[in-house]
């Protein structure tokens, strides 16, 4: 199967792609700050703003500030994309949060360590190679269970 046949969620919303990869790398640096600090605030942290960015208004998003911020200022071009599949990957993101967040206060934190590294390479692959593994995942798992059907 080629990339370009992968169906990814689709909606009438649109975004800045670059804002969107800028926040990715903004998670992966907090991600990365928990490995290093085994600091449960920064995936509460992380696991709030997934949450208003995923169930709420993203303009509350602390890291969405940062990234649009962080964007305009490296004068980086707006690219407007569907919203859809970033926002599939923003509940991807609290969902592994969240599980990493359960091994830490499980006192598991190799689980959790390894929850954030998971999460850590999805946003990495978003950011810095426009590579979305959620659209693969939505693909695989989701939309052959919505659509009743199995993927291309």
């Amino acid at each position: 199967m080629k990339l370009s046949q992968i169906v990814c969620p689709i909606s009438h919303m649109k975004m800045d792609e670059n804002v969107g990869r800028v926040n990715s790398f903004l998670v992966s640096l907090l991600i990365l700050l928990f490995v290093a600090t085994y600091s449960p605030w920064v995936l509460l942290l992380l696991a709030v703003d997934f949450t208003i960015r995923g169930c709420s208004n993203s303009r509350y998003s602390p890291l969405r500030w940062l990234a649009v911020k962080s964007a305009q200022a490296l004068r980086l071009p707006v690219k407007r994309v569907d919203s859809a599949p970033k926002l599939f990957s923003v509940r991807l993101g609290l969902l592994c949060t969240g599980i990493a967040l359960v091994f830490f206060a499980a006192q598991l934190p190799a689980l959790s360590v390894g929850m954030a590294v998971i999460l850590v390479t999805f946003t990495l692959l978003d950011s810095l190679a426009n590579f979305c593994v959620g659209c693969i995942l939505y693909h695989y798992v989701v939309f052959p269970f919505y659509h009743g059907r199995q993927p291309v």
